[in-house]
């Protein structure tokens, strides 16, 4: 997964770090019997020791915008998923 994430992955600003990430904007529906909504779900996958040395609530700028680590989602292969919100 290193391999793809340093030939896909585009080099982010954390805080004082930098790591190579995948920006992913994924589609969630609401769950069934739930009110018809939809929502996307912002995330950054990441290398889990990269990932580490990131605090919740850190700033970061990708794909145009202004961002803050909300929740960390680790895979267990070695990737972390940064789920990212809108900053004010």
């Amino acid at each position: 997964m290193r391999r793809l994430l340093e030939r896909l992955g585009e080099p982010v600003q954390i805080g004082t770090a930098t790591v190579r990430g995948v920006y992913v904007n994924r589609y969630q529906q609401a769950p069934l019997g739930a009110p018809g909504a939809a929502n996307s779900e912002p995330v950054l996958a990441v290398m889990s020791s990269d990932a580490q040395g990131i605090a919740l609530g850190a700033a970061l700028s990708v794909a145009g915008r202004n961002w803050r680590v909300m929740e960390k989602r680790p895979d267990g292969s070695g990737v972390t998923e940064l789920l990212l919100q809108l900053a004010p």
